[in-house]
């Protein structure tokens, strides 16, 4: 009698092309912490992507007025400079490259426009003269 030969399928390729994959995606994404102070942002029809190998100094403006450092609240309008300079400084101590460390402005869509001036002000007062204001891409824009 005929013993019949039986087939069967190695599994073993697939996990290990499996398991790549995993490494693969964990050593590549990046997870971005959600944002403390939520705000609706404005949009245009242009814009700049910031890179990723930067640190950002966010500077955030909610739709009461109240100015966050960092995910901080700035009690007194005339702090905002120094806890900028405070984050920039922060920022080089990490190992930071003066030429890496971007300010971000985020304001909400509705924000009272002399709150965005008096913020410039302080940006200006901090010796930060270029910044980016965050706005968000229309539909089909980019």
């Amino acid at each position: 009698m005929q013993r019949r030969v039986q087939i069967r399928i190695d599994m073993t390729p697939m996990v290990d092309v499996i398991i790549l994959l995993l490494i693969f995606f964990f050593m590549t994404a990046t997870f971005k912490e959600p944002d403390a102070v939520e705000v609706t942002l404005p949009s245009a029809a242009a814009g700049v992507r910031i890179p990723k190998d930067v640190d950002i100094v966010s500077v955030v403006i909610d739709g009461r007025g109240v100015v966050y450092v960092n995910n901080v609240a700035i009690e007194h309008r005339g702090d905002v400079t120094e806890k900028v300079k405070k984050a920039r400084i922060d920022a080089l101590h990490a190992g930071a490259p003066l030429n890496k460390i971007i300010t971000n402005v985020r304001a909400e869509e509705n924000v009272e426009y002399g709150v965005l001036i008096s913020v410039m002000k302080e940006l200006q007062a901090a010796n930060i003269l270029v910044f980016n204001l965050e706005v968000q891409k229309e539909e089909g824009a980019w």
